[in-house]
């Protein structure tokens, strides 16, 4: 019997310690993208917003996140915004039609490129996100 609470102990202690950094780096708070930004990557694009769209987690206490596809003279390419929430609060609102200038790290994410961005500026507002460590506003102090 003392074997059994050892051991629950232990796991509980583990799960305490392990399972909010598992989370962060399932996305829980943009954490995950974070840690695939590469300061490597970094490029500017300049293109015209197709869509602007929210999507589930699918991940209980995990925020719905906002991406938009970015048309550029070459490709369509996603650009993951972070949290729809932190999205919402902000005073830049994207749109589809809207030109704009992404500035940021290409990762690659389930064999299609993914921008991970610094900022995405439409006219002279600017929309700031990842700084060039890769750590974004609505978790600072989490790392």
């Amino acid at each position: 019997m003392k074997t059994l609470t050892v051991v629950a102990s232990a796991a509980l202690l583990v799960l305490a310690v392990l399972g909010p950094a598992a989370a962060q780096g399932m996305g829980g708070q943009g954490m995950g993208m974070g840690r695939m930004f590469d300061p490597k990557t970094v490029e500017t694009l300049t293109g015209e917003i197709v869509e602007v769209k929210a999507a589930q987690s699918g991940m209980q206490g995990v925020a719905n996140r906002v991406t938009l596809d970015l048309k550029t003279a070459k490709e369509t390419v996603s650009v993951y915004l972070g949290p729809e929430d932190y999205y919402q609060q902000q005073n830049v609102k994207l749109a589809k039609g809207d030109k704009v200038e992404v500035k940021g790290s290409r990762v690659m994410m389930g064999g299609n490129p993914v921008i991970i961005p610094n900022y995405v500026k439409k006219g002279d507002q600017v929309l700031k996100l990842w700084d060039d460590q890769g750590m974004p506003p609505w978790s600072r102090g989490k790392r």
